[in-house]
């Protein structure tokens, strides 16, 4: 510590001026991105099917914009501008594609010759487009609903490396382009980037908002309870520091915060004021007014033992996360360890700046031994009630628990009526269910995705998968042969899928004259085919069912032929709900090895070991009880709580183990080492957890429901983790530890 504290100004240069080189990397780590491919790790079969499909068919982000004019959709002056904002897509430099009425060609067959004409003629009226519409009812399901009254358009976004920055830029764009040449209000955009953009947004308001008045709440908390200056500005310093060297940590190794890692920095805070109150509570106890800096010192070198301690036990619940199959949980937890680590650091190196040079004031504490003591005694007097009342809340819990759903709904994080779940009400008003599923077909040797046999699969896969509610609109590559049948064999178009020739004709000319729609659905070889089949909003594990379905219906109507892969964001989305349960067990569970043996390396005894453990699973449980009772998921928000919630409650447990073991290896009995720990560090676990049930609480108030569930659920286990300190463990001490 005295060559920590000698030092302290030469390493406070070198901070200020690598948190300089750092200002750039912090700047692209705040800028949020919550795709999901950042849940998924390099090798993942789910992954690679998703790269396989944006390298023959591009970016999967499809924009649908339906346009719902107050009078005819036909009518000339709404043709125009349907045409006029088709076109201003188009030019974007971001927009690969724009199928819409302003570019549908009519397809006309005639001795075997396919020939094409524009739907939207420019001397054409509303009646001739209707009957050109009803005549071609495959035309019409691409680009309007059924009863005329909207239009739809479809955009796909290019792919690119850097295409998660650019997709706020690229959709702000879009919607400046509604509201120059269609109407706002009569305009509606949904998709999967548009949700994700808009929780992008939203976190990022978030993550400023409560950073910056949960920063302020401490303040003041702290101001009134020491009513120091310089204790303040400690913990301030301490956690702006351990966050900023954080994050800029982060975006230095090319990562941006995402609904979980926007966690980081209130975790952060929550770790730095524990550690630095109990700094503080020794200085307080530990220091004559007119203490010398040896004096000081040596205060902050009993305190430095608990607190690495506490931090090792704390980063080891985060680093257990690195077990998970999920790219970003493991992120989180490495870069939360980190954060914990600077935390440590930089609490101690502000006492030395702040504490040592500064003359003691006396305070008037807000917690007195006697009221400590009075807690205590309630515990020694009512062991058994209390007892009894710790079980009957953990089983009432464990009811709680049992209710608890493994789901992730993203279009429910957002707050209620917000514009994003206004326009999927009113897509799916016009159209049905319209979200993208993705599904490759994978022909087998000998086949092409064009041969008669894979044509005529594809339309029966798609009449069997129509008869279910949950399905939209099929596209796919048999619906463009499927046109040109209708238009030479009528009611008997089904003949043409025995057609090689025609076949052969349709594929040229296709080629020839629609060469982006058809390439939309085949690659060049046609050895692989898409099918995107429009399904409702559904959550994760309900998404993951009908996927179930679907692939049955797939390898049933496929057999032989192809196999069936689904593919696109949406199995991404389905394949969440397991990797959160799988990530939930195996992180908690390496968590509690973790955590106990470092207890027992640090107590040096088993028995004290496994009694400071098991308070810890209290708040755990009650935290979990709330989820369930609340019908809070453990989903993409919640998936790394049960390891949070130990991580800061073991904290406390530690200090008070830590304080107990040296006062029994001193030959205090079991009764004075209780009483005078309690006395010791029970003002800084009261304390601390005021001020971080002040600062969380405020999390209520959030728009973004991770932001709420995650102030509520951390409030709560803050609670039962003080109530579990201030009378279980007592409780477990005195009846295991005599």
């Amino acid at each position: 510590m005295k060559l920590f504290h000698r030092l302290r100004y030469p390493i406070l240069v070198i901070l200020l001026f690598c948190a300089y080189l750092l200002f750039p990397h912090l700047r692209k780590a705040v800028q949020v991105d919550n795709s999901l491919t950042g849940w998924f790790i390099e090798g993942d079969p789910a992954l690679e099917s998703y790269h396989r499909f944006l390298d023959n068919f591009g970016n999967d982000e499809i924009v649908l914009v339906l346009f719902e004019p107050k009078d005819n959709v036909l009518a000339e002056q709404n043709l125009k501008a349907i045409s006029e904002f088709a076109i201003a897509c188009e030019n974007h430099p971001d927009v690969a594609q724009v199928f819409s009425a302003h570019n549908a060609l009519i397809p006309n067959l005639n001795n075997g010759f396919i020939q094409g004409q524009p739907l939207l003629k420019t001397n054409s009226n509303s009646e001739d487009i209707a009957q050109q519409l009803e005549r071609y009812p495959f035309i019409k399901e691409q680009f309007f609903n059924a009863d005329l009254s909207a239009t739809k358009f479809i955009i796909y976004l290019k792919n690119s490396p850097d295409f998660g920055l650019k997709r706020k830029a690229i959709l702000n764009d879009l919607y400046a382009y509604a509201d120059a040449y269609l109407s706002d209000e009569r305009s509606y955009f949904g998709g999967v980037g548009v949700i994700f953009e808009a929780l992008n947004e939203l976190s990022e308001k978030e993550f400023s908002r409560f950073l910056l008045v949960g920063y302020g709440l401490m303040f003041l908390v702290l101001l009134l309870i020491y009513r120091n200056i310089r204790y303040v500005i400690l913990a301030l310093a301490t956690i702006l520091f351990a966050s900023y060297f954080t994050l800029g940590i982060y975006g230095a190794m090319g990562h941006q915060l995402n609904l979980l890692s926007t966690l980081i920095p209130a975790i952060i805070i929550l770790l730095c004021v524990m550690d630095v109150m109990h700094i503080l509570n020794e200085y307080q106890s530990s220091t004559r007014p007119n203490a010398t800096l040896e004096d000081k010192l040596s205060a902050l070198k009993n305190v430095w033992w608990p607190c690495l301690f506490t931090s090792l036990t704390t980063m080891a619940g985060f680093i257990s996360l690195s077990l998970s199959p999920v790219k970003i949980l493991v992120s989180f937890g490495i870069y939360t360890a980190l954060g914990i680590a600077l935390g440590l650091f930089f609490s101690f190196l502000f006492a030395l700046l702040l504490l040592a040079p500064a003359k003691k004031t006396r305070l008037k504490s807000l917690i007195s031994k006697k009221q400590l003591l009075t807690l205590l005694r309630i515990s020694e007097k009512n062991p058994q009630k209390l007892l009894y009342g710790f079980l009957a809340l953990s089983l009432i819990a464990v009811l709680g628990l049992l209710q608890i759903k493994v789901d992730t709904d993203s279009l429910a994080y957002l707050p209620q009526g917000h514009w994003v779940q206004k326009d999927n009400t009113n897509i799916e008003r016009l159209v049905g269910p319209y979200m993208p599923l993705e599904y490759l077909i994978s022909v087998k040797e000998g086949e092409k995705t064009n041969s008669p046999a894979l044509l005529k699969a594809m339309q029966n896969f798609d009449e069997e998968l129509s008869q279910k509610p949950y399905i939209g609109a099929i596209n796919g590559l048999h619906d463009i042969y499927r046109a040109a049948f209708v238009e030479r064999y009528k009611d008997d178009w089904r003949r043409g899928f025995e057609k090689p020739g025609i076949i052969k004709k349709v594929t040229e000319f296709s080629e020839m004259l629609s060469p982006a729609l058809f390439r939309n659905f085949t690659s060049p070889d046609y050895q692989l085919a898409r099918i995107n089949i429009a399904g409702e909003i559904v959550t994760a594990g309900q998404l993951g069912e009908i996927m179930d379905s679907i692939q049955q219906i797939g390898n049933r109507n496929f057999a032989g032929l192809a196999t069936v892969e689904a593919s696109g964001y949406q199995s991404l989305y389905a394949g969440i709900v397991n990797y959160v349960t799988e990530s939930q067990v195996k992180s908690f569970s390496l968590a509690v090895v973790l955590i106990f043996i470092l207890l027992y390396f640090f107590l040096g005894d088993f028995k004290l070991a496994v009694l400071s453990l098991v308070p810890n699973f209290f708040p755990i449980i009650t935290m979990l009880g709330c989820m369930g009772f609340l019908g809070i998921n453990l989903d993409t928000a919640t998936a790394s709580i049960a390891s949070i919630v130990l991580s800061f409650s073991i904290d406390d447990t530690m200090h008070f183990a830590y304080q107990y073991r040296r006062l029994r290896k001193k030959g205090r009995s079991a009764v004075h080492a209780r009483r005078a720990t309690i006395s010791h560090v029970g003002k800084a676990i009261i304390l601390s957890s005021a001020v971080l049930f002040a600062g969380y609480f405020l999390m209520l108030f959030g728009e973004l429901k991770t932001v709420l569930y995650f102030g509520i659920l951390t409030s709560i286990s803050i609670l039962a983790a003080l109530v579990s300190q201030l009378f279980l463990f007592p409780i477990l001490l005195s009846k295991f530890d005599k």
